[in-house]
């Protein structure tokens, strides 16, 4: 993760959704999905309860296809949600089906402390910020920052279409991969993918509500994403049509 002064850039949106999101809507899951590095399927999902007040454990009827593994951090040493004791030292054996990196002897504060210090071979670990239905429909929600969310003709550098081509090939080495798994994780439950793009006002460490940058995520936008957002008049011809402009609460409460 990457600090914005005092605070990480994830957990100024997790802040957001806490105060705003899950009153409103309350069962918002947090899903970590472990897929295959070659072919991008899921392999293993976990659901981490920490500080955060999202929806823990696991508890929707839907089939997701692949193991789901339950896990409290803010026990010492982390459960399951069965009560007893997650076996972080043996639980990749058969729930990852792979080797590690180095063993580990310290217990781990969190899931992805627990990748970080065993380094499990073949396989990576994404997130999807927020998962929770709407209108009867699941939504996923792909959630990063980007300074501006308005177009500026006169001015590129303050021009999102410019930005979004600068955060996919300038910022950050951009992760098509975990956009795929989350899609198939997203295509088991027949809901909505979505990438987020939103403001931080630096000041105060919040998010800005006024308007983000939403683009929804399927087959068609994740291509333009990978072979067309190489400059700024590509974003917008190509990939413009599918940005839709809104408030952070008319995404999570429209009908």
């Amino acid at each position: 993760m990457k600090a914005i002064q005092h605070k990480t850039k994830k957990d100024v949106f997790a802040d957001w959704v806490n105060q705003f999101v899950i009153p409103n809507i309350q069962r918002v899951y947090w899903p970590q999905i472990t897929y295959d590095w070659n072919i991008c399927e899921p392999i293993h999902i976990v659901f981490e309860k920490n500080l955060q007040s999202f929806k823990w454990p696991w508890d929707s009827p839907v089939d997701l296809n692949w193991p789901v593994t339950n896990i409290d951090f803010t026990k010492a040493p982390p459960i399951l949600d069965s009560g007893e004791v997650w076996d972080f030292s043996n639980w990749y054996k058969t729930a990852l089906k792979c080797s590690l990196k180095q063993d580990i002897a310290e217990v781990p504060v969190s899931f992805w402390n627990w990748r970080l210090r065993t380094r499990p071979q073949g396989n990576a670990t994404c997130d999807l910020d927020t998962l929770f239905v709407r209108n009867d429909k699941w939504v996923g929600v792909e959630a990063t920052e980007i300074w501006y969310v308005t177009e500026n003709q006169s001015n590129y550098n303050q021009d999102c279409y410019q930005h979004i081509c600068n955060l996919i090939h300038k910022r950050k080495a951009f992760n098509y991969k975990a956009l795929s798994a989350q899609g198939l994780f997203m295509n088991s439950l027949d809901g909505e993918h979505y990438f987020l793009l939103h403001q931080i006002d630096k000041e105060c460490g919040a998010l800005i509500d006024d308007k983000v940058i939403v683009i929804p995520i399927n087959t068609n936008t994740l291509r333009i994403l990978q072979q067309h957002t190489s400059s700024r008049d590509d974003v917008k011809k190509y990939l413009g049509p599918y940005i839709q402009f809104m408030t952070l609460h008319d995404f999570f409460g429209r009908n």
